[in-house]
Parts: C-alpha cells; sequence; structure tokens
C-alpha cells in the first residue's frame, strides 16, 4: 500500500528501501531522486580516477562520457595553467565528447557519421565512417565512444549497430541492436557494454561481440546508462522513473521523479542515485 513518509528534500534523496519493488510499475510518493547503496564504499576525493574502472583502458585520461561508469565526471589530471590554445584541429560538427587513451591520443564522433583519431599534437591520425546508411541520417549519428580494457574503442550508431574498432581505425566486431542506438555506451567490470536504442530495449553485449540479452525499459531511452561495480544499470527519467535494471533479473525498481529528463544519471560513492529533470 502507499505510504505516508514525508517527501525527501534536495538534500535528503529516496532512500532505495522506500523505492518500488522488483516489479517496478508502482511510483514512489515523492519526488526526488532515487537512491540506492550500490557501493558501500565513500566517495572518492576531488580529483581521483574512477571507483570501479576494471571495464576500462587502463591508464586512459578520459576513456568514456563522464569518465567513468558512474558518471562521478572527474579526472585524476590537473587542467591547464592559462587559456592559451596549444592546437586546433576541424574534423566536422560534434554533439558527443571526446575520449582520451593511455597514450594521450583523441578520439571523437562527429554528427555525420565519422570517427576521428586525432594525436596528442593535432595531427590526424585517421577518419572512419562508421554508417551503412549514408552520412547526416541522424542529429547525432555516433555516439560517445568508450575505451575498453581490451584496447578495443566501443560505439553506437544511428543505424542500430555496437561497433569494437581497434587503435588503427579496423572494425574488429559490430553487433546489430535493432534499433538505432540512443545513449553513450557504458561497461561493467568484466567487460560486458550495455546500450540502449530508441526502440525502448537495452542491449546486453560480450567484449567480444556476441549479445547476451536485452530488456524492454520505455520508449525514448536517449540517455547514457549509469553503472556501478554490479552488473547492474541505471536509467535517468525519460518517462519521469528513474530505473534500475539488472542484466538477469530485468526490473530491479523504479522511482518517479515528478518529471522526465533525457539526462544521464550519476551515482555517488554513497550509493545515491541523482538525477536532474528538464526544469531543473
Amino acid at each position: 500500500g502507499e505510504t505516508e513518509d514525508a517527501a525527501p528534500t534536495p538534500d535528503a534523496p529516496i532512500p532505495a528501501s522506500d523505492i518500488s519493488d522488483a516489479g517496478g510499475q508502482e511510483e514512489a510518493d515523492a519526488e526526488g531522486p532515487a537512491a540506492e547503496d550500490t557501493t558501500g564504499g565513500e566517495e572518492p576525493p576531488q580529483g581521483s580516477t574512477c571507483p570501479a574502472p576494471s571495464g576500462l583502458q587502463p591508464g586512459a585520461a578520459w576513456p568514456m562520457r563522464s569518465a567513468c561508469p558512474t558518471h562521478h565526471g572527474r579526472s585524476a589530471h590537473s587542467g591547464p595553467a592559462d587559456a592559451t590554445i596549444a592546437w586546433s584541429v576541424e574534423l566536422g560538427p560534434s554533439h558527443q565528447q571526446p575520449v582520451i587513451d593511455a597514450q594521450g591520443r583523441i578520439y571523437v564522433a562527429d554528427d555525420l557519421g565519422t570517427l576521428h583519431a586525432v594525436a596528442s599534437d593535432g595531427v590526424v591520425v585517421w577518419a572512419v565512417s562508421l554508417l551503412t546508411m549514408g552520412d547526416g541520417a541522424a542529429y547525432t549519428a555516433l555516439t560517445t565512444p568508450l575505451l575498453a580494457a581490451t584496447g578495443e574503442l566501443i560505439i553506437g550508431t544511428a543505424d542500430g549497430f555496437v561497433h569494437a574498432v581497434d587503435a588503427s581505425g579496423e572494425t574488429v566486431w559490430s553487433v546489430a541492436t535493432g534499433g538505432a542506438v540512443t545513449g553513450d555506451p557504458a561497461i561493467s567490470p568484466d567487460g560486458t557494454i550495455v546500450v540502449a536504442t530508441d526502440t525502448g530495449t537495452i542491449r546486453w553485449i560480450s567484449s567480444e561481440g556476441f549479445e547476451l540479452g536485452f530488456n524492454f525499459i520505455a520508449l525514448g531511452i536517449d540517455a547514457a546508462p549509469a553503472m556501478t561495480d554490479h552488473d547492474d544499470v541505471f536509467f535517468g527519467p525519460v518517462d519521469a522513473l528513474v530505473r534500475r535494471v539488472g542484466v538477469s533479473t530485468g526490473l530491479v525498481w523504479s522511482a518517479g521523479v515528478g518529471v522526465a529528463s533525457h539526462q544521464a544519471v550519476a551515482i555517488a560513492g554513497s550509493g545515491f542515485v541523482y538525477a536532474v529533470g528538464h526544469f531543473g
């Protein structure tokens, strides 16, 4: 039945015990970010590396969107001492984040379907088109890539594929996803890759390029999933619900946060899951 607990304030996120059960059909009464004690550890200090980076390339300076599967968005490196532009290179329009590997090479996906590799001195090393249905087929034709521990770049496309691309620009494997990949990929410590599609499904793919399964979640999911050191992933509130989903269990819980959003959630070291809505 419904509880009469007081609605939490922004300083008091909803604890996991107050969120709907594994059926996931019952929304929480309170409006606010969802919470789950998933790590049990302390939040890493400012400037630290990802708390659970084993699925990512070791030593990579910025291996994926927001640096880490938890989306903590922190770097272990100091920023520039001044605002002087060292170099610039024109690659084409892009709404995606660059990623940086352990050798300082930068990888950028543009909106026309091309993945670029740029050396740390600004020299373009290679560029490869990853679309099969023509350039400019979607507003953002490619996702932000992810640098896996295998050394491969994992990237989703608007024409419904996940590709693994090696450091020379060669495609190692490709998996059809049955719909446009709308969220940047996430990766678990064992190398399992997770992506969301515009058909409302999330796909679980092994590091060797084999599909492990899929779950239908909700139409319109277009934000990157967040992940802790568990195999579960967390999705932002495209329909005003934050969800936790397991590869073997399906929906674990869902929590109503009062407003829809196309932004990814973030997971703090304390285990709280933070989400923002369209109206702040």
